[in-house]
């Protein structure tokens, strides 16, 4: 059978060790499975590296690296935008030129490179994802260049993101003016939750096709080793993921403050926060000026030593602050719902995240906002209290990406 041949512009893709890099390379990984050849550009990241999700990366796909080069865009700070008439031309023409992303020259300098591939190899489809968003404005020139089908796929809210919501009139218009361009040049479009689906429907009333796939697990990942972390057999509260102070969404000031609260107001002596995933000196260093001997910052990990902590914590930890999401199901929710460990999520109690971890007894919520209410949740995790589903697979099979992977490449064949 002859193969249909997919090409794909992934800024983030193996063996980059981020979580805006796992949906596309599991998709990757099964849609070779399905009677696909992919052509995959990516950029060739020097930090952040996991060597072994590489042996995800099919064996028949084409890959094809180029250096990020451009100049460093964050040395003005936001609140030095309006100081002086040189720092309002500088953020003037920076908007200008490194909209809707900083991502955009390195996207658009691989054109020439991507429109030979797809002339020389017959490519039948070209799939975009974002953020960055870069990367659809690329997709939209390789479709009007070219005349291939366009798919774009929205991991995330683009003009309604939290981010560009807080960016200048500038940012705000050149977002906008692409992404009705971007919708409406796409042959089919893809976001992972109906939310986002829905307004762009609202938005632009697209002519294609719109269809939700969730983030997926990957079965084939749980594959645990004992680590032993925990030699002083503290009772954990683990938290994998993204924490940054001042981030719009994983600011985890709200979580310390609660947890802190908790273990002094409970006299608690055996507990420990354990905090892994992306984070900075700056927020280390608030953390451990709290003088809390009970809290354990890690950075970044491999993906299989995050399962392996998540498989020997006694409590696994969601937060979303100061901006909740209240609607998408998080790949980390499928993951710590497979540790068979109970949830403990603080968010806002209603929406789709808040019912989906009720209806299938996979935890709790707790307002992020209200101190109080999440002290009361640590203490019911630790006293063993929140009753949990300990075969979760079944209620989960929307999320297996062998299943989402599967709905994908039925899609996609029915473009051609």
């Amino acid at each position: 059978m002859k193969k249909i041949k997919l090409l794909c512009l992934l800024v983030h893709y193996a063996p980059q060790n981020l979580v805006a890099t796992f949906r596309h390379l599991k998709f990757s990984k099964y849609l070779e499975k399905y009677g696909f050849q992919q052509f995959i550009f990516t950029a060739n990241y020097k930090e952040h590296i996991n060597l072994d999700l590489n042996n995800d990366i099919p064996k028949t796909a084409t890959i094809f690296r180029k250096n990020i080069n451009f100049p460093e865009i964050n040395s003005f700070k936001d609140n030095k935008r309006k100081t002086n008439l040189i720092n309002k031309i500088l953020f003037l023409l920076k908007d200008i030129l490194f909209s809707p992303d900083k991502y955009i020259w390195w996207s658009l300098l691989y054109l020439p490179q991507m429109i030979k591939v797809i002339k020389k190899e017959k490519i039948d489809l070209v799939m975009v994802t974002g953020g960055p968003f870069s990367s659809f404005i690329t997709g939209f020139f390789l479709k009007k260049f070219c005349s291939t089908k366009l798919i774009i796929d929205f991991r995330d809210p683009w003009k309604h993101n939290p981010i560009t919501l807080k960016q200048s009139f500038v940012r705000k218009s050149i977002v906008a003016f692409w992404e009705k361009k971007c919708v409406n040049s796409a042959d089919l479009i893809i976001a992972v939750h109906d939310c986002i689906i829905n307004q762009i429907k609202l938005d632009y009333n697209p002519k294609a096709k719109s269809i939700k796939i969730p983030n997926g697990f990957d079965i084939d990942d749980f594959n645990y080793h004992h680590v032993n972390y925990n030699k002083m057999n503290k009772f954990v509260f683990l938290y994998t993921g993204t924490y940054l102070l001042n981030d719009n969404v994983y600011d985890p000031r709200n979580l310390v403050n609660a947890y802190i609260k908790f273990i002094t107001k409970y006299n608690i002596i055996d507990s420990e926060l354990v905090l892994i995933g992306l984070t900075d000196d700056l927020t280390m260093n608030y953390i451990e000026s709290q003088n809390c001997n009970s809290i354990q910052c890690r950075k970044l990990m491999k993906k299989q030593d995050v399962l392996n902590y998540q498989n020997e914590a006694n409590i696994l930890v969601h937060f979303h602050y100061p901006n909740t999401l209240d609607d998408i199901i998080a790949l980390k929710i499928c993951e710590y719902a497979l540790a068979n460990k109970p949830i403990i999520s603080f968010n806002v109690k209603s929406g789709d995240l808040f019912n989906f971890l009720k209806d299938n007894l996979l935890g709790e919520t707790a307002d992020t906002s209200n101190i109080d209410e999440s002290v009361q949740l640590f203490h019911k995790a630790y006293l063993g209290q929140i009753k949990i589903c300990h075969n979760p697979l079944e209620k989960l099979k929307d999320y297996n990406i062998k299943n989402t992977s599967y709905f994908l490449a039925s899609h996609l064949k029915d473009l051609l």
